[in-house]
């Protein structure tokens, strides 16, 4: 494949000093034996910044990537297991492999001052334009009916149950805020459990997060579901609140294993 330098790209370090403290498995064939995470007093430091090689048929087709790339930066600061958890296109998981494998860390400490392996997420942006990461159909969502149901009419505030007396709504209008974004770096499919009425008009109400796998996205799914638009529920033709369970996951491209 051909590369050539790109002098616009963007490398996200502060999220790796939230989320290196879980462990991620690596990707390939052969998996190197875990690494024992010990908490840090010292987080890593970047001492190098090696350029970013843009892939050649994206950047002739102008277009955007961006891929999660995992790794252990061990005692001497250099990173090992160096993989690939996601991308927006295979295209760009070479560059940012290659560019993540370059890195050179003054390593993380433990509280004695020892040096120790640290395990680190980094995304990194590939840019050929101003416009956005396409990250569409990056989303599962399936509605039920609220756990616990046995009665098929309305409560006292006129909000109906799903079951087989109303028909399921269904989403129109998906507009994501920042749930796809964060659930991107993570090898897995980030799930999170909602219980929501969808009123007459389609929009999400009294929302309460029954789980999610990580805390972090709670507040994303719900500012996700909030603004997003549904086609209500019908009853005898006519449309009317109910009551559902929202399971969302995030189906974004993996990348090859």
């Amino acid at each position: 494949m051909r590369l050539i330098t790109n002098p616009v790209f963007i490398l996200i370090f502060s999220v790796g000093f939230f989320r290196a403290q879980q462990m991620i498995p690596p990707v390939g064939d052969t998996k190197p034996a875990p690494v024992p995470v010990q908490t840090a007093v010292k987080v890593p430091v970047l001492l190098n910044s090696p350029d970013l090689i843009f892939p050649l048929e994206a950047l002739q087709l102008n277009k955007n990537g961006r891929c999660a790339i995992a790794f252990i930066i061990d005692k001497e600061g250099v990173p090992q297991h160096v993989h690939a958890i996601r991308c927006t296109d295979i295209a760009f998981k070479e560059a940012s492999l290659d560019t993540a494998s370059k890195f050179r860390f003054k390593p993380a400490e433990d509280k004695n001052g020892h040096p120790i392996p640290y395990p680190f997420t980094w995304p990194i942006l590939f840019r050929a334009t101003r416009g956005e990461i396409v990250t569409k159909n990056f989303y599962q969502l399936y509605i039920t009916a609220p756990p616990g149901t046995v009665s098929k009419h309305p409560d006292e505030k006129g909000v109906y149950p799903l079951s087989d007396l109303v028909t399921e709504p269904t989403l129109s209008k998906f507009i994501d805020e920042g749930y796809s974004q964060m659930a991107f770096d993570f090898d897995d499919t980030s799930p999170c459990d909602v219980l929501a009425t969808i009123d007459r008009k389609g929009k999400v109400t009294d929302l309460r997060i029954l789980h999610c796998l990580r805390k972090t996205l709670e507040e994303p799914i719900s500012k996700t579901l909030l603004n997003s638009r549904f086609k209500p529920g019908i009853y005898e033709g006519h449309p009317v609140p109910v009551r559902v369970l929202i399971h969302m996951e995030f189906g974004g491209l993996v990348v090859d294993r």
